[in-house]
C-alpha cells in the first residue's frame, strides 16, 4: 500500500482542481469479495482483465469521491496518481468498516497490483503521491 496525493480531473490531460492525500492500495480483482466491499450503481470493482492488462483504472472509496467530486457520478472521470491519469471504474458503496489495518477503505483508492508494480517497482511501501482533479 502507498500513501499518495490524489488529484481528480475531468479528463486525462486536465490538471488542477481539488486534491487530497489518500492511501493507494494495489490489489487483485478478488479483493472486493474478500473485504466485502460493495459498489455503487453504475460502477464496478477492478477486474481480472484490468490486472492482467495493467490497465490504469482506479476504484475509489466513497469519501475520496465525495471530497473530490461531490455526490455526482464519477465513473469514467480521471484521477491523477503520481501525475499519471487513471480512469475511475467504480465507487465504493457507503458502509461501516469492521476492520481497518491501515486506514478505512472509504478513504483509499484501489489500483491493479500489476500497474503499481510496473509504475513504482516491487517495494512493499511506496513513497507519497498526489491525487487531484
Amino acid at each position: 500500500m502507498s500513501s499518495t496525493r490524489v488529484v481528480a480531473s475531468g479528463g486525462a490531460s486536465q490538471k488542477g482542481g481539488p486534491s487530497q492525500n489518500v492511501n493507494v492500495s494495489a490489489c487483485a480483482a478478488s479483493y472486493a469479495g474478500i473485504r466485502g466491499i460493495g459498489v455503487r450503481p453504475g460502477g464496478r470493482f477492478l477486474s481480472t482483465v484490468d490486472v492482467s492488462e495493467r490497465r490504469r483504472v482506479v476504484f475509489v472509496g466513497y469519501e475520496v469521491a465525495e471530497e473530490l467530486f461531490g455526490r455526482r457520478d464519477v465513473v469514467g472521470q480521471a484521477l491523477r496518481l503520481w501525475d499519471t491519469p487513471f480512469t475511475i471504474v467504480g465507487v465504493m458503496a457507503d458502509r461501516t468498516a469492521l476492520m481497518s489495518y491501515d486506514g478505512e477503505d472509504k478513504n483509499k483508492v484501489f489500483v491493479p497490483w500489476t500497474v503499481l508494480r510496473a509504475m513504482r517497482g516491487p517495494r512493499k511501501r511506496q513513497p507519497g503521491c498526489t491525487c487531484r482533479q
